[in-house]
């Protein structure tokens, strides 16, 4: 209860004040057998920071991440035992096992994140080596690919497997209508200002990317292949998996998931977390992760009336936003908060309505080993950056248009490295 502290407070005191708190939680955690290493680790991590850590007026932020993640936390078992006690009513008698959907969305390989070769690398270990799951039709996105060769050999791989697939094309024609988005900066005049150039340049090619946003969202067209997958498999199946194309399962975790979606089938969400294979030889199900703290995918239900928010583009918080949207606890909650980006609304028809599941997605090489053993994200993520710029500035030169001085930024050695 967080009504107790007073607007000022002596920061000192406030580390006394939380531990405690804490401490609570961690026994509640073990006493509700609330099994999900994600959850584990944030309670633990706040624990021992909190317990061996002396803070100064400094650390607003580092309290800010505590309290978001316990409030957060706090909501999230709400709701899942309270829907623990409805359902307990519901699966009475109950013997029909859930459907499923996998959807794997295949998209452009984004050099330099990602090899030249990575979507059908891993769309080939996929096929080769994931199992089939009970009453879970696997189907496959292909996802505007610009180059028409990749694309061809993508489908042509699908075909020779008589797997299942939607093609989404990309049309440059399409592509050229789509405009710059300088109406959050108040006009184009703002990307050659001095308040632009004081920007650090992580910060200038936040903007840049955003300013991009209609152009990213047709060519990299990630949330609207979600919601697409979402829209199918709500046809043929009770949960659809909208995952990214690089994802894999076990045979353990697809049980986890199917039995905590027979147990809870009212809630709408399933948070899977992931762990990073840092290389391709291991094979899927022998595949044992050290950590599953990747960004986690998603599981949706039929019954869920969410869906992904296709203003944010790929590569700025696209799943993250649904994430903090349904009060999954992590540190989107607490990213930088640009002046320029939308705002993030709760939702009450998803808010805390998610269960973790005892299992963990696999996200297999990018094929870039120096960015994947990276134990920071901030090199994968100037990577990734410097690949949407360059992928924008490249369909530019193709349609002879004027490249903005903006679109060079990534290009910038200081922040590659």
């Amino acid at each position: 209860d967080y009504s107790q502290y007073a607007d000022r407070v002596d920061y000192e005191d406030l580390k006394e004040r939380l531990l405690p708190e804490i401490q609570k939680l961690k026994r509640e955690y073990q006493e509700q057998s609330m099994n999900s290493p994600f959850i584990s680790n944030i309670v633990k991590g706040h624990y021992l920071s909190l317990k061996k850590k002396s803070f100064s007026s400094n650390d607003t932020n580092l309290y800010a991440k505590y309290i978001h993640n316990i409030i957060h936390l706090i909501k999230w078992k709400r709701a899942v035992y309270k829907n623990k006690i409805v359902n307990k009513l519901t699966i009475i008698g109950q013997a029909v096992q859930p459907t499923f959907a996998l959807f794997r969305i295949l998209g452009n390989d984004h050099w330099p994140r990602h090899s030249e070769t990575q979507s059908i690398d891993n769309l080939k270990k996929i096929l080769d080596e994931e199992h089939k799951f009970e009453d879970c039709a696997k189907i496959f996105v292909v996802n505007r690919i610009i180059d028409g060769l990749r694309e061809a050999e993508l489908i042509n791989c699908l075909k020779e497997n008589n797997v299942k697939y939607y093609s989404i094309p990309f049309k440059l024609n399409d592509y050229a209508s789509c405009e710059y988005d300088y109406a959050a900066f108040g006009g184009r005049e703002f990307f050659t200002s001095d308040n632009f150039k004081k920007l650090s340049t992580p910060r200038q090619i936040a903007a840049a990317i955003f300013v991009c946003r209609r152009k990213i969202a047709y060519a990299m067209h990630v949330n609207g292949a979600r919601n697409a997958s979402i829209k199918w498999g709500n046809e043929i199946a009770d949960w659809t998996f909208p995952w990214d194309g690089s994802c894999a399962l076990n045979q353990a975790s697809f049980k986890a998931i199917q039995e905590s979606c027979r147990k809870m089938p009212k809630l709408p969400l399933r948070i899977v977390p992931m762990a990073r294979m840092l290389s391709n030889d291991t094979d899927i199900e022998e595949f044992e992760p050290s950590a599953t703290t990747e960004e986690p995918q998603i599981l949706i239900s039929r019954n869920c009336t969410d869906c992904f928010d296709e203003n944010w583009p790929y590569g700025f918080r696209d799943k993250t936003e649904f994430l903090q949207r349904a009060g999954v606890p992590g540190p989107w909650h607490y990213w930088p908060r640009y002046p320029w980006l939308p705002s993030h609304n709760a939702s009450d028809n998803i808010d805390g309505q998610f269960d973790y599941v005892n299992g963990y997605a696999i996200r297999l090489a990018s094929g870039q080993n120096r960015l994947d053993e990276t134990v920071k994200n901030t090199p994968r993520f100037r990577a990734r950056n410097a690949a949407i710029l360059s992928t924008i500035k490249s369909l530019e030169v193709s349609l002879s248009r004027e490249v903005p001085e903006f679109l060079e930024l990534a290009d910038r050695p200081d922040y590659i490295e």
